[in-house]
């Protein structure tokens, strides 16, 4: 007697469900073709994304071509206690391969030019043209009188000591630096616990292995361009399998890790080659220690400023026992090739109420200002000495 009453209680739910499954990609796709909210194609994230490729001496590099980006993709960051701010950046990327204004390949006479090589720290992602903290050092010397001083700014996103030296080799003493700096702590800390060797560890990069900017295939674009809904379902099933932030996928160190002994002689090794190479090639090299809100903060007080440090790592240790390891070294290397040093994880650190992190380790306008100002300090002491280059 109750059998058929639970049959047809099975039967509507399986056709409310069927219907659901029909009805709800066309409700969908009608909302994102009519709402602000409608996804972006692959092609489209491309023409709003860097464009880099591949090379021998570091994993990647900007073409040699004009990038004019306006990234709408990331920046929602904590700019003040009232909280999160949406801020959209623009960067340009000159003919050369390098952020900001075009400059003379063969440098011209009585100009001092300084590069500054790193990664998204030095390419100073959170700020806008012209003022990531490379340039307001060239803006700021100028100001005190240094008029024939000229600033490159040499970051790429995910570059670590290796690419720096890899890049300064190949390229960069081309253009004749007097000075090169290099900032560069976080990208090579997170992988402080690995033991391979550089060579076993480094890969190819590979521009159409990225999801986000290329199609898999005809079906895959044809899909795209079509349905709004398939290519909002697309971009989610990616952020979960591959979990992307501003350095790439999420690297998983959520299990408990130790430093590496090999890992850290490794990067003491690319310090003292970087160092090495701007001496042969006629530059001074100056060393700067890495300004991080870890330094400052526990994971604990900036939960959101934070949060890529808390996505990776099970605790604090790992990351401050590394952060650590790694002034030491600088700061070691400094000491044994008698390199100019200078502290800015200690000498930046947020007064009051000026925030100068935008997260973990990417510095906002006020911090860009601050850190160009502090460099400024430095670099105009070494200036005003004189030295064996005449300068």
């Amino acid at each position: 007697m109750i059998r058929p009453k639970t049959d047809k209680i099975i039967k509507i739910l399986f056709l409310q469900i069927f219907a659901a499954l029909i009805v709800f990609p066309f409700v969908g796709e009608i909302y994102l073709r009519i709402s602000k909210l409608s996804p972006k194609t692959p092609i489209q994230l491309r023409t709003e994304s860097f464009s880099y490729e591949p090379a021998l001496f570091a994993r990647t590099i900007f073409p040699e071509y004009a990038q004019d980006v306006y990234d709408k993709n990331w920046m929602s960051i904590t700019m003040d206690k009232g909280g999160v701010k949406t801020l959209y950046t623009h960067s340009y990327i000159n003919e050369k391969g390098y952020r900001g204004k075009i400059f003379e390949a063969e440098k011209p006479k009585n100009v001092i030019r300084v590069m500054v090589y790193g990664g998204s720290s030095v390419f100073d992602l959170a700020v806008s043209d012209p003022n990531d903290w490379p340039h307001a050092i060239e803006s700021e010397m100028k100001s005190r009188g240094f008029s024939n001083l000229e600033v490159i700014n040499a970051g790429i996103p995910g570059h670590s000591v290796h690419d720096a030296f890899g890049r300064l080799f190949a390229e960069g003493h081309a253009f004749k630096p007097d000075y090169v700096i290099i900032y560069s702590e976080w990208n090579d800390i997170k992988f402080f616990s690995s033991n391979k060797t550089l060579l076993r560890q480094l890969k190819p990069y590979v521009p159409s292995n990225d999801p986000f900017t290329n199609y898999r295939n005809p079906l895959d674009q044809y899909l795209c361009e079509k349905s709004r809904m398939y290519t909002a379902l697309r971009q989610s099933f990616y952020k979960l399998k591959l979990k992307p932030s501003l350095e790439g996928s999420t690297v998983n160190l959520k299990k408990k890790e130790e430093l590496s002994d090999l890992a850290l002689r490794q990067y003491k090794l690319n310090l003292e080659m970087f160092v090495d190479c701007a001496r042969s090639i006629g530059a001074v090299p100056i060393i700067m220690t890495e300004a991080n809100l870890m330094r400052e903060r526990k994971i604990s007080q900036e939960p959101y400023r934070l949060r890529y440090v808390l996505k990776i790592f099970s605790d604090e240790e790992y990351f401050l026992s590394g952060l650590l390891k790694a002034d030491e070294i600088i700061k070691e290397v400094s000491r044994n090739k008698d390199v100019y040093l200078i502290d800015a994880g200690e000498e930046l650190k947020e007064r009051g109420e000026k925030y100068y992190f935008t997260d973990h380790v990417h510095v906002s306008s006020e911090g860009s200002k601050q850190l160009g100002v502090i460099v400024s300090n430095h670099l105009e002491s070494i200036l005003s000495r004189k030295n064996k280059h005449g300068l």
